[in-house]
């Protein structure tokens, strides 16, 4: 019996061509279309948060409590004392890959054409790097401990005119409030795919910060890097337990820190929904179509099968095998087109410098990469199968309900 379903279903298929082709292709052409966005959506918000984790934040941080109306602000007020000391005891537990002090302060960079509010980042130029990769992104050199000298943001450095070797004025306060001022070499300049360092920040040794703010050995937070930021707990258990009487201070995720970037990504995660839902809606609409005109054409055929003794369940069930077929066909027309697509963004990417040229705003942009999501693609790919379906059933029972007489009547 289901040799006879599947040999008369291939028949129906394919006994108008063009409309089992043009609604295959509108199935395939919004899997695919879903896949691409899915892949370039899922690589742009991998690529931001390997761009905060390495540029800003690390994978969490230890900071000073402070009251909750001073939380996320720069204030000298609120430090980690002995912030090295507490680095290195960090750094020896177990999960944790890296930990690097860091002292933050407001701060304005003056140079012979402009003023230019930004934020100051004291940092060890030794271990730093063991947390961010900053310094990969250096055009010039890092920094050497104990020198009076900078690196700075690339749109900073353009804004201010301001290359490599020249020197420029920071004017800020210490942690008493007094002003001062600093004349800094710039020896390098950051070139890097991240915005809020590329446009806000510059870095300078941190005993030199130390020196500059009369903070003493005192940090605004340690930023640490464990093995696997996906499962970080343990590591992050493992530091409170440190906390002793006296050494007060709380841990602060890149979740906590990134918060507005990962609500950005739950927007992006609903508009992939919402595209998905798109794909189901143009496979009913073409799998209800398809279905009524075939239902429509085959009328004295549907007579002819029930006065055969073919039941109203049976001819139901041809129409749905037919939409299945649609539904296979379109999805892995889709799916085939998507992953040769996919393939080239994986691989090779799309180059973001030549589209944007010059309009990047200072920033390295480089390429666009897409990911693999798997479950993704078998997902619509599925989902087509299921929908086309669906969407078969309400045409298939109103075909089945001919009258066998009436429907034998009609030439």
């Amino acid at each position: 019996m289901f040799r006879f379903y599947l040999g008369l279903t291939f028949k129906n298929l394919f006994r108008h061509k063009r409309r089992t082709i043009l609604t295959a292709l509108a199935i395939a052409i919004g899997i695919f279309f879903y896949i691409l966005f899915d892949s370039i959506m899922t690589g742009i918000d991998r690529d931001a948060v390997n761009s905060i984790l390495d540029l800003e934040t690390g994978h969490f941080q230890i900071v000073a409590p402070a009251p909750e109306e001073n939380q996320g602000k720069i204030n000298l007020k609120y430090l980690l004392p002995e912030g090295g000391k507490l680095a290195q005891r960090v750094a020896g537990l177990p999960g944790v890959k890296g930990t690097t002090p860091r002292l933050i302060f407001p701060a304005s960079l003056i140079s012979s054409i402009d003023e230019l509010p930004v934020t100051g980042v004291g940092v060890d130029p030794k271990l730093d790097p063991t947390v961010f990769k900053i310094r990969d992104s250096v055009k010039g050199r890092w920094l050497r401990p104990g020198e009076s000298e900078t690196v700075v943001g690339k749109k900073i450095a353009t804004l201010l005119e301001i290359k490599v070797g020249d020197t420029i004025t920071v004017r800020t306060q210490t942690k008493q409030n007094t002003f001062q001022a600093l004349d800094l070499t710039v020896v390098g300049i950051v070139d890097s795919v991240d915005p809020v360092v590329n446009e806000g920040q510059f870095f300078i040794p941190l005993d030199t910060a130390e020196r500059a703010l009369s903070t003493g050995t005192a940090v605004s937070q340690i930023a640490v890097k464990t093995v696997d930021y996906s499962k970080m707990n343990p590591a992050i258990q493992a530091v409170e337990k440190l906390q002793v009487p006296g050494e007060n201070f709380r841990i602060k995720t890149w979740h906590e820190v990134a918060e507005a970037f990962l609500s950005g990504i739950q927007m992006k995660q609903k508009f992939i929904v919402v595209l998905l839902l798109m794909v189901a809606l143009i496979a009913i609409i073409g799998v209800v179509n398809s279905t009524l005109l075939a239902s429509l054409e085959r009328v004295r055929e549907i007579g002819i099968l029930k006065a055969m003794g073919m039941t109203e369940g049976e001819i139901v069930r041809l129409f749905n095998y037919e939409a299945l077929g649609l539904g296979f066909l379109g999805g892995l027309g889709g799916v085939i087109l998507g992953v040769i697509t996919n393939l080239y963004l994986v691989n090779v990417g799309i180059d973001l410098t030549k589209m944007y040229g010059e309009m990047n705003m200072g920033l390295s942009v480089g390429k666009m990469y897409g990911v693999w999501n798997w479950s993704g693609i078998l997902g619509a790919f599925a989902l087509g199968i299921v929908i086309s379906w669906l969407a078969s059933h309400f045409p298939a029972r109103k075909a089945a309900r001919v009258d066998p007489a009436v429907s034998l009547r009609r030439i």
